[in-house]
């Protein structure tokens, strides 16, 4: 009789770990186009990206894949300093005035503290933000001040007073039809 020699755990485990990495070795092999970046092609694209985070500038989509394959501390960082611009982009997509406008931009540019790392690229980055926000049309339809934007407001909220007046004299909590079916139904009295 022949036995069949079993593997043991360990050279099992063993091989499904190099089968693991092969697999992961070959889809990234794949998605390379099948080529490996040497390491003057990779500090190539990094200074090109690091570059273009100076400028404040976002990256395109392939930057950003060779960040999280090659650099992932350099993406997570380029994640956050993005964040940060969003949301003071978020911010301005609210303000009411430019006057206000310029008050965020300048609250969000004194926020960013000395001591971080990131400093240069997080400022870029806001300047960037707040240089496409001021070339937008959003930007050119708000008043310069905050007073002109309470008058505006102002000529808008009595263009719609009077029908605000008919809605206020409605009380929707008073009606119901439910109310109507119940008032018509006889009521029984009794003698306690």
């Amino acid at each position: 009789m022949s036995e069949q020699i079993q593997p043991t755990t360990v050279l099992h485990e063993s091989y499904q770990s190099l089968k693991s990495q092969l697999a992961g070795y070959a889809a990234s092999f794949i998605q390379s186009g099948g080529k490996e970046l040497s390491e003057e092609d990779r500090q190539q694209m990094e200074s090109r990206i690091l570059q273009k985070l100076e400028a404040g500038k976002k990256l395109t989509a392939e930057e950003i894949d060779f960040l999280r394959k090659y650099n992932p501390t350099l993406y997570q960082r380029y994640l956050r300093i993005q964040r940060m611009a969003e949301a003071m982009k978020e911010r301005l997509n609210h303000a009411r005035s430019k006057e206000e406008a310029n008050e965020i931009i300048g609250q969000s540019l004194s926020t960013v503290s000395d001591k971080d790392p990131d400093k240069k690229y997080i400022i870029a980055a806001m300047q960037e933000a707040a240089k496409e926000f001021k070339q937008s049309s959003a930007y050119g339809r708000l008043p310069n001040t905050r007073e002109d934007a309470e008058k505006k407001k102002g000529r808008n909220d009595s263009s719609h007073s009077h029908r605000e007046e008919e809605e206020e004299s409605f009380d929707p909590y008073a009606w119901s039809p439910l109310q109507e079916v119940l008032d018509m139904q006889p009521t029984f009295r009794s003698k306690a």
